[in-house]
């Protein structure tokens, strides 16, 4: 016979026991799914018993719930066995909320992606713009002080050009290094 309590009856959505037995009795699936059902009969067969099995279930109403099931098979003195001892933990919540970490923590992998792109962009575009204005100005600046410097007749006013010449070449080759390091 099939003992069934009343938290059973409640996890599965039966309203009482003649019912869960009457629709149990017409099920040609079952109650778990037949790799569920499989590998529950190689264990029972292989160890003798199941623990800790965790399955998800159909209940009565059409939705899931997952449920840890132990079992143990009782045999009669003469070695037939008599019946299943069967234990039912409802582990619903805590497998969906296992599922909800994972999700989660898909989702925070997402969001990190996106900040690491957008970084990478910006980073990108600040260093393309050093170069593109920046550099090209001060290059464009330290050709014209040579230009320039070599229309200087005063020897003080050719070594002063000549060192704002090294000054822009010394910012010329920082601008440089600084879009090398900005480059992603």
């Amino acid at each position: 016979t099939l003992d069934i309590n009343a938290a059973l009856l409640k996890i599965m959505r039966f309203p009482d026991e003649a019912t869960f037995r009457e629709e149990i009795a017409g099920l040609q699936g079952g109650l778990v799914s037949a790799d569920a059902r499989n590998r529950m009969t190689e264990m029972l067969a292989s160890e003798g018993s199941i623990s800790g099995f965790e399955a998800e279930v159909n209940r009565r109403d059409g939705t899931s719930a997952w449920m840890r099931l132990d079992v143990g098979l009782v045999y009669a003195d003469d070695g037939a066995l008599v019946s299943y001892d069967t234990v039912v933990i409802d582990v619903d919540d805590r497998k969906r909320a296992e599922s909800d970490l994972r999700w989660s923590d898909a989702q925070r992998r997402q969001l990190l992606k996106r900040v690491i792109t957008a970084q990478e962009e910006e980073r990108q575009r600040i260093a393309q713009g050093i170069h593109d204005d920046a550099v090209q100005v001060m290059t464009a600046v330290n050709l014209r002080l040579s230009v320039f410097r070599g229309h200087l007749l005063d020897p003080e006013q050719s070594a002063l050009a000549e060192e704002l010449e090294e000054t822009v070449q010394l910012s010329i080759g920082r601008l440089r290094s600084l879009v090398f390091d900005l480059t992603p």
